[in-house]
């Protein structure tokens, strides 16, 4: 709380996130479950000394790789259901000394859930036509990915923690929303396996339809339908929540009892400033005192430096002024499109030299993964258009979680667990990695032995 008052004070979104929270905060909140869906997305990070773009790996992902056949598999997809055999692959080796780095953690509508399940099947299709191998044969190594099925078991606890059996499920997107395949599957997944009914609303729909009871604090649509959890898929950057009416609403959702995901606080823990305040270790300290935890989890965060104003600050865009290709600098945004890199960033620095407005961006150390060879389909483009690439990629792992309120009882936790991955492949020639703004494609991972 102290820390996002005193770290956005430039930021006219994140300020009246914070302002909203302390108005429900001093209010009280009355809502029985707090619910967090999120994904926290990584890379490979091979060091900036090993940074080698001119001599791509070959894929190691379920594609096919640059040869003079296109359609001749790469040896570690031929071997990649038989682990008893010695492979030859040499990157494998290579790729077992790259760490993990965490690029960020979003805590408000982590998308492609629904659309990455899809990706382990197809891509199982076209290996078993190119290695003459059966689906079965290839589970193994690409395993099924149902994100969906997780995050319909969070909100159906959540929804159990609500407490009435005739109340709705709100998934609450913005208008023109053009990434509806990949959430009608949580839709699908929730009625399938819970029997709980979902319903898409706009801001629109909400102000129009919804009402709160301010004797009870309820939440209803229509005709006295009550809310028993809200499932934001907007509301992450200033476009989507702009007019007052629309602001109210977001107050209103919050001071109801219905549960929604995220909270504003759990919307704002997702700041690249509280990232960058949990890579500092006496604050990791604060919430995970087991030591030998803690530094399993500073292993996988890269450095992150504040770029407030004094010398902490000053020192930190100094190094970035000197070598701006070693960092990436991040305001508090999310949805992509919008981080600064080389150029862009001693432009910015110098722009903001004397004033407070830097301290709304964090300077984050920039990862270098290993590149593959792969192809990148795009709709846009006709198939002879299509070549193999240079390319790298984020990992992305779903998190659910539930936990019952007041949390002050160790039995709180409801729900605490994995809920599946997202692969995003993108050329070397990218900077940003966002699929719906065209940087990227879905992909899968090929599991293969050590």
């Amino acid at each position: 709380k102290n820390f996002v008052a005193t770290n956005n004070l430039n930021d006219d979104f994140q300020k009246r996130l914070f302002q909203m929270y302390l108005t429900v905060h001093e209010e009280g909140y009355i809502k029985p479950a707090t619910l967090g869906i999120h994904r926290s997305d990584y890379m490979l990070h091979q060091g900036e000394s090993a940074k080698d773009t001119s001599s791509p790996t070959p894929a190691t992902t379920a594609s096919v790789t640059s040869s003079s056949d296109p359609f001749q598999p790469p040896p570690c997809l031929v071997n990649a259901g038989m682990p008893e055999q010695a492979r030859s692959d040499a990157s494998t080796a290579h790729l077992a000394r790259c760490p993990f780095r965490q690029i960020e953690i979003n805590t408000i509508s982590a998308s492609f859930g629904g659309l990455a399940a899809h990706f382990p099947a197809f891509h199982r299709y076209m290996l078993g036509w190119m290695c003459d191998k059966r689906d079965s044969d290839l589970q193994r190594v690409l395993p099924d990915n149902d994100v969906m099925a997780g995050y319909a078991d969070g909100i159906a606890r959540a929804w159990k923690a609500y407490g009435e059996e005739k109340a709705i499920v709100i998934m609450h997107v913005h208008q023109g929303e053009t990434n509806v395949f990949d959430q009608n599957p949580l839709e699908n997944a929730l009625m399938r396996n819970h029997g709980i009914r979902l319903v898409r609303a706009t801001f629109d729909d909400l102000i129009q339809h919804g009402r709160l009871d301010e004797a009870t604090r309820r939440f209803y649509m229509w005709d006295n339908t009550e809310v028993a959890v809200v499932y934001m898929r907007t509301c992450y950057v200033p476009e989507l929540i702009s007019t007052d009416q629309e602001w109210g609403m977001r107050l209103q959702l919050e001071r109801a009892r219905c549960v929604v995901c995220p909270t504003l606080p759990y919307q704002l823990a997702g700041a690249k400033k509280v990232q960058q305040l949990l890579a500092s270790p006496a604050t990791l300290a604060r919430f995970v005192p087991d030591e030998q935890k803690a530094s399993r989890l500073r292993s996988v965060f890269a450095q992150m430096w504040s770029l407030d104003q004094g010398k902490e600050g000053d020192d930190a865009a100094a190094l970035a002024l000197a070598d701006p290709s070693k960092y990436v600098m991040k305001p508090q945004r999310e949805g992509g499109g919008n981080n600064l890199y080389n150029e862009e960033i001693r432009d910015r620095l110098l722009e903001l030299a004397n004033s407070s407005e830097r301290g709304d961006y964090t300077l984050m150390e920039r990862v270098h993964p290993p590149t593959f060879t792969n192809y990148l389909l795009d709709y846009r483009k006709p198939a002879a258009d299509i070549r193999p690439a240079a390319t790298v990629s984020e990992l992305g792992v779903y998190g659910v979680f539930v936990r019952s309120e007041p949390a002050d009882v160790a039995s709180a936790t409801l729900l605490n667990v994995t809920a599946g991955f997202l692969l995003r492949t993108k050329s070397i020639e990218v900077n940003e990695g966002g699929v719906l703004v065209g940087a990227a494609c879905l992909d899968s991972p090929l599991l293969v032995p050590p």
